[in-house]
C-alpha cells in the first residue's frame, strides 16, 4: 500500500520507486531507499524456500522463503520452520512470520518459470530491523532490512 499524490492506494510491486512511501503496520508511512531485483528459476530446487507461492483466491505471489505476518503460528508451523528451515518464532512488532511455504494459505506454483523477485528497504535507523507492510489489499507481508539486502545486493 504505498501513499502517492495524496492519495493511499495498492500498487504492483514492480511499479514501486524510491522515494515512494509505502504503509507500515504500526510505523504509519516509510520511503522506500532501495529497491532490488533478482530472477528466479522457479521449481528449480527442493529447496521449497526458493519456489514460488500463490496465497489461495488472491493475486499474491511471493517466494516460499518470504513470510506472511499472522497473529499466531500453530505448533505444527512452528516445528516445520523451525526443523526445516531453522527458522524460530520471529516476529515483527506483535505479529509472527509464517513462511508462505509453511502456510496452509498457501499453493506452490508447479511451473518451470523464471520470475523477477523484488526487495525494498524502508528507511528505519536500525539496519537490522524491518517492517511488516500492507500488500494487495491488506495482506501484511514483510519488507526486508538494509543489513539483509547489503548482503544480497550491490549497492550503487
Amino acid at each position: 500500500c504505498v501513499y502517492k499524490n495524496d492519495k493511499e492506494y495498492y500498487e504492483w510491486i514492480q511499479n514501486l520507486q524510491i522515494g515512494d512511501f509505502v504503509k507500515t503496520y504500526k510505523n504509519g508511512y516509510k520511503s522506500i531507499k532501495h529497491i532490488g531485483t533478482s530472477k528466479l528459476l522457479n521449481n528449480n530446487s527442493e529447496d521449497n524456500t526458493k519456489s514460488m507461492y500463490k496465497m489461495k483466491n488472491t493475486d499474491f505471489i511471493i517466494t516460499g522463503g518470504h513470510s506472511i505476518l499472522v497473529d499466531d503460528i500453530t505448533e505444527e508451523e512452528e516445528k516445520i520452520q523451525y526443523s526445516v528451515y531453522g527458522m524460530t518464532n520471529q516476529s515483527i512488532e506483535d505479529k509472527q512470520l509464517l513462511l508462505a511455504c509453511v502456510s496452509d494459505k498457501f499453493e506452490k506454483i508447479m511451473d518451470k518459470n523464471i520470475y523477477n523477485i523484488y526487495h525494498i528497504v524502508l528507511e528505519n535507523y536500525n539496519k537490522y530491523s524491518n517492517y511488516g507492510i500492507y500488500a494487495n489489499d491488506g495482506i501484511l507481508t514483510e519488507s526486508i532490512s538494509y543489513d539483509c539486502f547489503t548482503k544480497s545486493f550491490k549497492i550503487m
